[in-house]
């Protein structure tokens, strides 16, 4: 039997509740006190709603100073969502800030619902300045590789605004060339500090 207490959550999605910082430390706390998990790993990401850019930054970064012991935080790139330069110029710079800055780990969430929002691929040659510093100094990336085929209804993303978001039904590719280009990827950078949550999704068939 398994122990709570020793687990650490290294996958979790968090925005602050609430525009008071005390509150949302309190948050994060009661979330560990409801859980019994050791400590979790806050996954940031930029630009996935119009307002949410540098303030949760703030949020998170403060949260780890405060618990170093319970909370670690990853952040993402601004690429695939609002707001976003259609080609990768800046995007070495941008991992190196958030080095410089102190995060833990860079979180990436390029699949099919950002596929066809790009001026170009993650396998791109101009990404190689990006995934080189990445592959030299193995500061640590998440990144979120391919969905289900599809969601059945009773189990995919509840809300009204999701259903009609580009990875669900009659708007995804199919995993294949996702899983091509992150093999790009790895044949000329195989020593990135790689976890890659969802490859290899497992469909209704088992496939």
């Amino acid at each position: 039997m398994y122990q709570v207490k020793k687990i650490y959550d290294s996958h979790v999605h968090a925005f602050p509740t609430s525009d008071n910082l005390d509150t949302c430390v309190q948050d994060a706390l009661d979330y560990l006190s409801f859980t019994g998990v050791k400590g979790i790993n806050i996954l940031q990401l930029k630009g996935f709603f119009e307002a949410d850019v540098l303030g949760n930054d703030s949020v998170y970064l403060y949260l780890k100073a405060l618990y170093p012991d319970k909370f670690s935080v990853y952040n993402g790139i601004a690429i695939g969502y609002s707001s976003i330069p259609d080609d990768a110029q800046g995007l070495a710079e941008q991992v190196q800030d958030l080095i410089d800055a102190g995060f833990d780990g860079l979180k990436m969430i390029n699949n099919k619902s950002t596929l066809s929002s790009w001026g170009f691929e993650f396998d791109d040659a101009r990404m190689d300045p990006m995934w080189g510093l990445l592959e030299e100094t193995r500061f640590p990336i998440i990144w979120h590789i391919g969905n289900t085929e599809r969601w059945p209804a009773q189990r995919g993303p509840g809300s009204e605004a999701q259903n009609k978001a580009p990875y669900h039904p009659g708007n995804e590719p199919n995993n294949d060339p996702i899983y091509r280009r992150l093999e790009h990827v790895l044949e000329k950078h195989p020593k990135l500090n790689l976890t890659i949550p969802h490859w290899l999704f497992m469909c209704e068939n088992g496939l």
